[in-house]
């Protein structure tokens, strides 16, 4: 008996409790088939030594459970998709101020903002720093 057919032995019972236990680490059946895919080939890759092992279901789903925790860790499985666009949340108060400073600051006044002065807490602490009073630009008039 060659090792692929001793593998092909090994899995075939098995498949059905490894796409279980994979759901449940998952909680989605296309991740758990992902699972298993890479959890199979790693096993066959290293079935000399998978068959070497005490416990050979145990290591196949020490396989799997590593391979789940490397999957958590790469950058796109943080990556959701979604039925529809989300909206855009509103711009936080103070970058609306920010950019209110920087039209004054340029002879624009408010116009772009429905003529209404900004307002809030990091006015009073921003004012010569984003958009510049005269005494920023160094104009003598302080």
């Amino acid at each position: 008996m060659t090792h692929r057919d001793e593998y092909v032995e090994f899995v075939t019972p098995r498949l059905g409790r490894l796409r279980a236990l994979a759901y449940q680490l998952s909680g989605d059946w296309h991740g758990a088939d992902d699972l298993v895919q890479i959890t199979l080939t790693k096993t066959l890759l290293n079935w000399r030594r998978v068959r070497e092992a005490t416990d050979i279901d145990m290591y196949v789903r020490a396989i799997l459970v590593k391979a789940f925790l490397t999957e958590r860790t790469l950058g796109w499985s943080r990556v959701r998709l979604l039925a529809a666009i989300p909206e855009r949340p509103a711009p936080p108060s103070w970058a609306v101020a920010w950019a209110r400073r920087r039209l004054r600051g340029r002879g624009l006044g408010c116009s772009g903002f429905g003529g209404r002065e900004p307002e809030g807490p990091l006015d009073a602490a921003t004012a010569g720093r984003a958009g510049g009073g005269d005494e920023q630009r160094g104009n003598g008039t302080a």
